[in-house]
């Protein structure tokens, strides 16, 4: 059984903003869970509860790995987790503003990336985020859209998106 308080992965990599923290969480899997591409869930063993104080620990765990400097580095942290970052079941909001609170000193940080299926965004948490980070911050949905094709996106790589479904969530993410 894989430990409840380590991430599934974590890197530290040069990007357009300086360095970026890629990391995905190990929490519960995806209740979605048929993108026909996509091994995250299956690290997630099954469903196993996965508690906020668990996912906070494998906040601090990650964090820990890097100096001071290297945080002072960091322009874009992008967070994955076995499921989508916005699932409230999967990811509490209490552990996304744990996760928000600490990033929140990172002095170059410019963008904070979030992985998640557009059912899961929700005004209110991303208006709490830029509120964390004083609207310094952009936040960034990325919601595994591959493909203007929808026989492609949805028949084949199973990802159940229509673009509806997609402009929706922009407008609702206040993106108008």
């Amino acid at each position: 059984m894989k430990d409840k308080t380590k991430p599934l992965f974590h890197w530290y990599v040069d990007c357009t903003f300086g360095k970026e923290l890629v990391f995905a969480l190990y929490t519960r899997p995806c209740r979605y869970g048929r993108c026909a591409f996509c091994s995250l869930p299956t690290m997630s063993e099954g469903g196993n509860a996965v508690s906020a104080e668990d996912i906070e620990t494998q906040i601090d765990y990650i964090l820990s790995h890097y100096t001071p400097e290297q945080i002072d580095q960091i322009g874009k942290v992008s967070i994955y987790t076995a499921s989508s970052v916005l699932d409230q079941e999967c990811l509490p909001t209490r552990s996304l503003v744990y996760l928000t609170l600490k990033a929140s000193s990172f002095p170059n940080l410019q963008v904070l990336s979030l992985e998640t299926r557009p059912e899961y965004v929700e005004d209110w948490e991303l208006k709490a985020l830029k509120h964390l980070f004083n609207n310094k911050v952009k936040i960034e949905i990325g919601i595994g859209y591959e493909t203007q094709d929808p026989h492609l996106r949805n028949l084949v790589l199973k990802k159940g998106l229509s673009v509806k479904k997609i402009k929706r969530t922009y407008v609702n993410a206040g993106r108008k």
